[in-house]
């Protein structure tokens, strides 16, 4: 159940964030929020995925232990 906080950062004036959960991880932020926080859930690794703007996605590896 702990989390971590990661900051977006870049030109864009607007943020809109698709997020893509997993079994071990999930984020817990607003939808357009400039900092990501991703909760832990279980044990494991996994790959949690934000799409930023509709154009980057972003892949974060997080390992819940």
């Amino acid at each position: 159940n702990s989390t971590v906080k990661i900051k977006l950062t870049g030109k864009v004036k607007t943020i809109n964030n698709k997020y893509t959960n997993t079994k071990y991880a999930k984020f817990t932020s607003a939808p357009n929020a400039d900092t990501l926080v991703i909760k832990g859930v279980k044990r494991g690794t996994s790959t949690l995925k934000v799409k930023v703007n509709g154009a980057v996605t972003l892949k974060i590896k997080v390992t819940v232990k």
